[in-house]
């Protein structure tokens, strides 16, 4: 138990340092408008002309837009106005703002004002501004406002004289220089008019097929890109390939690939996906998503790009809908989490998509993990802006997001029994009170989210740490240093409410907080700035950071025109690189920091031409060479149909493999395993290393089967490799014939015939298999693991210890230890002599349980009592528990002697951290399960943890599908939503029912320390984001250590859960000790997508073959060391 207790040390100390912080300044002050003069509010006014059931985006609010627009050095700021005026403040220093609206001519006029940019369109060194709209069905009241700076703090709308006076429904503007001739380009966020569609899959009924219809109106809808030709725009959008039909909500814009072209990333809202449009230089772009990203968020909001984790790498951050408070969360549940009309939308090839922010880290090799359950930012209530920005100078981009909507549109309690009734009544011709119904939608504020980056792949939330807010409908939001004081204050744009104008009080930690700021401009005589320079710095430590220059950030707004970058304790910058857009360089030494520079892209200079040195990578990746050719056709069956409650499919794990050599040549052969329906097939491998199957009758004739694990060995002591196939996969009913486990005798020459009477009769749902002696008298007995129970996740199906008499095995289980038969969720298991007394220990790991090592004493295996310790990350002292604690959900066990000191280490595969279910030791992630409503069907209800309650984890409408009994007690989503699991049976209902608990999710090594004794050594942060499938050992770059390659992603978990699929594949470098870093994809070459399932490692043929699950195997060589 006192595993976690130095956790809960660590959570005690936050809440004394919030306590403490109370009592003293906070980092930002939020000041009031009697102080700051700036009373703009965006009072959102519905009537007959326009309410929000005519135009959907009605709520989302209005932009803010930041920039010195006189030149005097203090930034100025306007606001947009969705059905009022927009305006304009002059900064008068000291945070005291004047309202020069009306003498600067910039109101915005009517219509619907959404998206605000201020730029020097005209590069006269002025700022100018340009107001997009939306909404309105007229022409004339979306047509974009062009105010042209005067240079006296006028303006003058001359959009039609430029070309931008576009009347599209348009969201935002984004500037760029998207052809790097020097000027700048603009690209538009525009959104589909008809709304009616935004959640429907168009699609037509053709010979009896489904097939996808695109919506192919484009005008005023499809995104825009206007190229500028001296002075006038003109709209390439065709001819760049930029079409699109989507309701795109924001951009953003970088060098996502570093080949000095800037690329477009649109986030769109509802089921079309994002677009990732990768610039080819040519003047056109392609979108790529598919090709980089694994999924994205469903409802797109507001986005950003920054490198989050400082390795020179941009990420992108994108917000959705996803409310982290329980009884919101189940309230406003926006998505149907419908598994058919999720498969539809993937047919259709509208992509992976889940209600939940994204937080896509660049991988450098052209790909992305997404991470935002790892890094603790995947829900943040119903939010509109992100902002990536250094706001302590700690040198670490933090993280800021907006949120809030007028009226909780998505409320089911409003949705099923306000609205439908009101439908109806429209339906019946009866008059509506548009008053009476507005009121009737729920209306609740919320507050803001703050984080602070941890220095890793995480962030912790800070923002009662940070600020003192109050609850809002929050939308734009912008940030800039508004006091010129080193530090970066923001300015919120609220519905039906005046700003926040937050004062950052960072300056105040002299010493520790400083920082350095970039103007990037054209020259010396002009102010113009070169959107899409690159500003890296590393400091003393060797520490970088990288940012493009691009204040077009978040959503509806422009944030400061200065690059802003905290430098922390560091007062001189040893290295400063600046690249424009032309490759022309400027690098700075030692630099002191503190300081704003100006950078001239007229004193920068092309590099000399570097000869490109391609170095060997340790892998090479030879698939199209065909040296095996297999592909995984995995059969649709859907466990959710059965059992609507469960978090993942337990029929899809395959496919599994076993490698011997089967028919004396000398050579390993392969025999991979089937789903149900598809026979297994016999790989064998020719003279010069490739495969070729061989078919085998007896495979064919048991295809119905589903191969869940496979094992070669001699079962009959003719001394040749004779099969057994494990069948498992949980799609058919309990105790099924379909179970029964398969021995296949070889020949000596590589046929294999079915040994029907060799094996016991059993129907249990198998998993995995492994060959002991252990009643030692010369011939191998098996341990088959038993995985769930069929029809009732998450109880534990029979395992079976298989004693060998003569080619005939005997199920001994329940003779040699009971413990066994229920030994766990059984994933994998091991045979080896783990306390070194000379005899082999049963190692096992699964689902549901910790990893366990059995011991055989007088016949009988017994559990042995193991002890743990690892190292607290706040004290950096041991803590120590039982190994029994570390309840997992372990997908893979090796043993080895990892740290070179003579015995075997334990190396398990766990879950991972990327997931939308956690747990801890005080906050598990839990699974009541019974029969609770007496129907025949075992229910298992999980629940996970939040602010210290347990919540079930599924909607009230999952429940019911589940139970159709609790109708009756949650007629309204209100009941349910505030339930927690506890309370969500009575008394009498949870007698005799079933608890599981899994409180560990990392993945490591278990170092044998002796007597009993272990020490887990999480795997580095890059290994936690995914699941960890399977695991081969051996020294791949040649320097005498041992590295571990790890392979996983899971794409088995019910829709609201999300795929798991961040790393397909990963090798961990060794230090000898039991320390591991992950080495990049640059330098190992192995780039793999999807769910690897399996790797089959021939080191006598140099050659990795990953298995994927309903995908081609991919072929590697192993390179010699260079």
């Amino acid at each position: 138990m006192i595993i976690f207790y130095r956790r809960f040390l660590c959570l005690l100390l936050l809440c004394i340092i919030v306590c403490n912080i109370t009592a003293q300044q906070k980092k930002f002050t939020l000041l009031p408008s009697a102080s700051t003069g700036i009373t703009f509010r965006n009072d959102i006014v519905e009537d007959a002309s326009m309410f929000m059931y005519l135009y959907e985006n009605l709520y989302v609010g209005g932009g803010v837009s930041i920039g010195d627009i006189n030149n005097d050095g203090l930034p100025d700021v306007y606001f947009s106005s969705t059905r009022g005026y927009n305006k304009l403040y002059l900064n008068q220093g000291n945070f005291k703002f004047q309202d020069i609206t009306l003498s600067a001519g910039v109101n915005g006029g009517e219509g619907i004002k959404t998206g605000v940019n201020m730029v020097d369109i005209n590069g006269d060194s002025y700022l100018d501004i340009l107001v997009c709209k939306s909404g309105f069905k007229d022409p004339n009241l979306r047509k974009k406002i062009l105010y042209i700076n005067n240079r006296n703090l006028t303006f003058t709308n001359k959009a039609a004289e430029y070309g931008l006076e576009d009347a599209s429904f348009t969201i935002q503007s984004y500037f760029l220089d998207y052809d790097n001739d020097g000027d700048k380009d603009v690209f538009f966020v525009n959104h589909l008019d008809d709304f009616s569609k935004s959640m429907t899959i168009p699609a037509r009924m053709e010979n009896g097929k489904l097939i996808y219809v695109e919506d192919t109106t484009t005008v005023y809808t499809s995104d825009r890109l206007y190229e500028n030709r001296g002075g006038k725009f003109m709209d390439v959008t065709k001819k760049a390939g930029l079409i699109t039909h989507a309701f795109g909500l924001s951009a953003s814009l970088a060098d996502l690939n570093n080949d000095g072209w800037t690329d477009i990333y649109v986030a769109n809202d509802f089921n079309k996906p994002d677009f990732l449009f990768i610039n080819n230089k040519n003047g056109t772009f392609t979108n790529k998503l598919t090709e980089q990203l694994n999924h994205t968020s469903f409802s797109a909001m507001g986005s950003d790009i920054a490198d989050i984790n400082n390795d020179g790498l941009e990420d992108i951050y994108v917000v959705d809908m996803a409310v982290e408070e329980p009884t919101r969360q189940k309230q406003l549940f926006a998505v149907n989490q419908n598994y058919d009309k999720f498969q539809l939308m993937l047919k259709f090839n509208l992509f992976y998509q889940y209600p939940r922010n994204s937080l896509q880290l660049n991988n450098a090799d052209g790909t992305y993990s997404e991470i935002a359950n790892h890094a603790g930012v995947a829900e943040t209530e119903w939010s509109w802006t992100p902002l990536l920005a250094d706001f302590d100078n700690d040198g670490w981009k933090d993280l800021y997001v907006t949120n809030g909507i007028k009226r909780d549109i998505t409320d089911w309690d409003y949705k099923v029994f306000v609205l439908d009734s009101i439908i109806n009544s429209m339906n019946r011709g009866q008059g509506v009170d548009l008053d009476k119904w507005l009121k009737s939608i729920p209306s609740v504020k919320t507050k803001n989210y703050f984080y602070r980056n941890n220095g890793s792949l995480t962030f912790d939330k800070y923002t009662d740490v940070w600020m003192d807010q109050p609850a809002s409908f929050s939308s734009g939001a912008a940030y800039a240093d508004l006091d010129n004081d080193g530090d970066l204050d923001l300015i919120v744009n609220n519905v039906d409410d005046e700003p926040f104008v937050f004062k950052n009080n960072t300056s105040d930690n002299a010493g520790t907080a400083n920082y350095l700021r970039f103007r990037v401009l054209k020259n010396a005589r002009s102010t113009e700035e070169v959107y899409g320079t690159a500003v890296k710095i590393t400091d003393a430590k060797g520490q970088i950071q990288m940012q493009h220059y691009n204040p077009q950030r978040g959503f509806l707004s422009t944030s400061e025109h200065i690059l802003h970058l905290g430098t922390g304790a560091e007062t001189i910058i040893p290295r400063v690189e600046i690249t424009f857009p032309s490759l022309k360089k400027i690098i700075l030494e030692n630099v002191k920091t503190n300081q704003v520079l100006s950078v001239y892209e007229a004193d920068a200079k092309l590099p000399a031409a570097e000869i490109a040195v391609k170095k060997q990578t340790l892998f090479t990746d030879i698939s199209a060479q065909n040296k095996i050719k297999f592909t995984q056709t995995e059969n649709d069956y859907i466990d959710f149909k059965r059992e609507p409650l469960i978090p993942y499919k337990c029929s899809r794990k395959g496919p599994y493999y076993a490698s011997a050599d089967i028919n004396a040549d000398g050579r390993r052969d392969i025999y991979i395993g089937g789903a149900a329906g598809i026979e297994g097939k016999l790989m064998l491998q020719n003279a010069d290393g490739s495969f070729t199957e061989k078919k085998q009758t007896a495979f064919t004739a048991d295809k119905i089967y589903e191969d869940m694990s496979a094992l070669f060995f001699d079962a009959d002591g003719d001394k040749d490799n004779d099969l057994y196939v494990v069948s498992g996969g949980a799609e058919f009913e309990a105790g099924s014939n379909l179970y029964q486990d398969r021995l296949y005798i070889n020949d000596g020459k590589g046929n294999f015939a079915k040994a029907a009477k060799a094996l016991p009769v059993e129907g249990f749902n198998g998993s995995c298999v492994t060959a002991l002696d252990y009643d030692a008298d010369g011939d191998w007995d098996l341990f088959v693991g038993g995985h769930v129970l069929p029809g009732k996740f998450p109880q534990a199906d029979n395992s079976m210890l298989l004693q060998n008499n003569k080619g005939i095995f005997t199920n001994v289980t329940t003779d040699a230890t009971k413990e066994l038969t229920k030994a766990g969720v059984i994933n994998c298991a091991a045979w080896s002599d783990i306390d070194g007394d000379g005899k082999n220990e049963l190692s096992l790991s699964g689902e549901w349980m910790a990893p366990a090592i059995f011991k055989l004493q007088d016949g009988a295996f017994k559990k042995m009592q193991q002890t743990v310790s690892f190292v607290s990350p706040v004290t950096q002292k041991d803590t120590v528990t039982n190994l029994s604690e570390l309840s997992g959900w372990w997908y893979c066990l090796k043993t080895e002697d990892i740290d070179g000191d003579g015995d075997l280490d334990i190396i398990v595969g766990n879950r991972g951290t990327n997931s939308s279910i956690k747990g801890n030791y005080y906050n598990p992630c839990t699974v009541y399960a019974k029969d609770f409503d007496g129907n025949g069907s075992y229910d298992a209800v999980l629940g996970y943890y939040n602010q210290s309650k347990c919540y079930p984890l599924f909607s009230r409408d999952q429940l019911i599908d589940q139970m159709p009994s609790m109708r009756k007690k949650f007629i309204r989503y209100k009941d349910y939503s505030g339930t927690t699991l506890d309370k969500l049976f009575t008394q009498e209902q949870k007698k005799g029912m079933d608890i599981y608990k899994t409180n560990f999710f990392e993945s490591g090594v278990l170092i044998n320390e002796g007597n009993g004794a272990f020490r887990f050594n999480a795997f580095p942060e890059k290994a936690q984001l995914s699941t960890i499938n399977d695991i081969v050992i051996d020294d791949f770059d040649k320097d005498g250590i041992k590295d571990i390659l790890v392979c996983g992603n899971s794409y088995d978990a019910a829709v609201m859960v999300g795929n798991i699929d961040a790393t397909s594949i990963l090798l961990l470098k060794g230090n000898g000790k039991g320390i591991f870093t992950a080495v990049p994809h640059t330098t190992d070459g192995l780039k793999v997508r999807g769910e690897s399932r399996k790797m089959v490692y021939l080191k006598e043929n140099n050659l990795l073959v990953v298995l994927k699950n309903s995908a081609a195997a991919q072929v590697f060589t192993v390179n010699k060391a260079n």
